[in-house]
């Protein structure tokens, strides 16, 4: 332990030393750091990926707002009015995580088919928790 003197008083310092057995974790330590920098420099949106999704999940909660309860139209366009939609982080994190986390869905017998997939019904409810989602958050964060 290193004792280190400042301007506004004394802060203690614990000093780790790497001996010569080490070497390997001195290398793993600079490879890391270096896949860490290369990563950062790679620029990546992902919510372009869900972009189409979050204006769906968007547009049907303002949508939803308003036709179920007229008499708070005021407060429904204050909330959820376009162009203050906000950063959408959480149905995001939804959206984009049931996307990595897609299992495969058992086909649906024929008397059950009619004419939309159980996929695409998957993904319907997934959106439809993501606008659950938006609203708890929204109506929590005001």
């Amino acid at each position: 332990m290193v004792l280190a003197t400042g301007v506004r008083g004394t802060w203690r310092v614990r000093s780790f030393v790497f001996t010569k057995g080490l070497p390997a974790l001195h290398c793993s330590r600079y490879q890391i750091h270096q896949k860490s920098r290369s990563i950062s420099e790679d620029k990546f949106d992902p919510f372009s990926m869900v972009a189409d999704e979050l204006s769906f999940v968007a547009n049907n909660l303002r949508a939803m707002v308003v036709a179920e309860v007229p008499k708070l139209f005021l407060s429904a366009e204050y909330f959820f009015r376009v162009g203050v939609e906000g950063k959408r982080f959480r149905p995001t994190v939804l959206l984009l995580m049931s996307t990595a986390l897609k299992l495969s869905t058992p086909k649906p017998p024929h008397h059950f088919d009619q004419g939309g997939s159980v996929a695409s019904d998957l993904r319907t409810r997934q959106q439809c928790i993501a606008q659950i989602t938006e609203m708890i958050h929204k109506i929590h964060e005001e």
